[in-house]
């Protein structure tokens, strides 16, 4: 979905919109800052996203439009991610990246980047909980010790790893 002001399925979605949309969500913290308490609320949030998509009717948006907030904000976030990763990958210096990126809410959208790295490093962090490792499952302890030392995993062969299950099922069945 490409969303910087180019004609989609026959629909335009301006620039206008858009940089609304933006500051809209600015304004409701707990839409993109971790650290707020209702952040993981999903009332809450579905009651500040029907506030944005009200706010943007009253700014003459169309309803339909404004239903589309939320897949709009999702869709310029993954274009700061994507122009983020094109920026790192040419090893351009922060300093330099306003004036080199292609992305054209660029810096707009920079308001949120440490948050939505913030959000990344709390779904890794959450991946894993110690508290779901049993010692009777080899690969959890494996995977465990991958991470805590992040590490690359061992290589095995895939045949020896399906077959160890059969295995183990067909010598069960015998006793």
């Amino acid at each position: 979905m490409d969303l910087d002001g180019e004609e989609e399925n026959g629909h335009f979605v301006s620039d206008e919109y858009l940089i609304k949309l933006i500051d809209l969500v600015k304004t409701y913290t707990a839409l993109y800052d971790p650290q707020k308490p209702d952040f993981n609320n999903k009332t809450m949030k579905g009651f500040y996203w029907k506030e944005v998509q009200r706010q943007l009717e009253e700014q003459g948006f169309s309803a339909s439009e404004a239903k589309k907030a939320y897949q709009r904000y999702n869709s310029l976030k993954k274009k700061l991610l994507k122009e983020q990763a094109r920026l790192d990958a040419m090893g351009i210096p922060e300093s330099q990246r306003i004036d080199r990126a292609r992305f054209r809410f660029y810096t707009q959208m920079m308001v949120f980047y440490p948050y939505i790295e913030q959000q990344k490093a709390q779904v890794a962090a959450n991946f894993i909980r110690p508290s779901q490792y049993n010692a009777s499952r080899p690969i959890d302890l494996s995977l465990l010790a991958m991470i805590a030392a992040n590490s690359e995993p061992e290589r095995i062969n895939i045949t020896d790893f399906l077959d160890s299950p059969k295995e183990m099922l067909l010598n069960n069945q015998e006793k």
